[in-house]
């Protein structure tokens, strides 16, 4: 058994020039308490790649001005995420790009109020599926300093909020292809 059960937060942090960000792989079991993904910018693209498959029913949080990137394992469907805690961004990028299944189950808030306009992003993958990605009843909240990247993806989002602030405003992008459908 290859699963890596986690009771407090990551920091991940890279040590001089590093062009390769971290990896986690196997399986990732949160249970039920809160985690806070810290992960500093780095001089790889994504400092954290998780290829792993998330369970439990915790919240997490990423913080840090890096990039923490969900990723597919050699095999996509043994890195599902099952998770379904509430993910919230409150700086640098989440990019959620596994090619099988959803990968936010939960509520999902992107941005707290600091940083400025587009401070904090969750972004799609070229991997992620259309209408697969976000669990359409999660409630999507997107604060002022919140960006929310479809990357020519469709979703279908139930609850959308958008939240303005002194200076800064949530941003929505779906790119030239994508499209984000919300009930009537």
């Amino acid at each position: 058994d290859n699963t890596l059960e986690v009771t407090g937060a990551f920091n991940v942090q890279a040590v001089g020039n590093a062009t390769t960000g971290a990896r986690i792989e196997g399986q990732l079991e949160l249970g039920a308490n809160s985690h806070t993904f810290n992960i500093t910018d780095g001089g790889a693209d994504n400092d954290l790649i998780v290829t792993a498959g998330i369970s439990g029913t915790a919240s997490v949080t990423k913080t840090g001005g890096g990039t923490l990137q969900y990723a597919d394992p050699a095999a996509p469907q043994e890195g599902r995420i099952t998770n379904i805690g509430n993910t919230l961004v409150n700086e640098g990028v989440l990019e959620l790009n596994k090619s099988s299944g959803l990968q936010i189950l939960g509520d999902l808030t992107v941005g707290d109020t600091a940083g400025g306009t587009g401070a904090d992003v969750v972004r799609l993958g070229a991997l992620a599926t259309n209408n697969g990605t976000i669990r359409g009843s999660s409630v999507v909240t997107i604060n002022s300093a919140g960006l929310l990247d479809l990357n020519n993806k469709a979703e279908t989002l139930n609850t959308l909020s958008m939240q303005l602030g002194g200076g800064s405003s949530a941003v929505l992008l779906t790119g030239n292809t994508g499209t984000l459908t919300l009930p009537n």
